[in-house]
């Protein structure tokens, strides 16, 4: 079974880093892409 995480708990599971270093890190590459779920836009 595959567990998602939000923002705030990836911050924590990466060792405390910013939301904003996340960001930097999901455009170069270094983590997956997000997965939208829910049907809001």
């Amino acid at each position: 079974m595959q567990t998602y995480l939000t923002l705030t708990e990836l911050c924590i599971k990466l060792g405390g880093r910013s939301r904003s270093a996340i960001y930097v890190d999901l455009e170069a590459g270094r983590l997956p892409k997000p997965i939208k779920l829910g049907g809001r836009l």
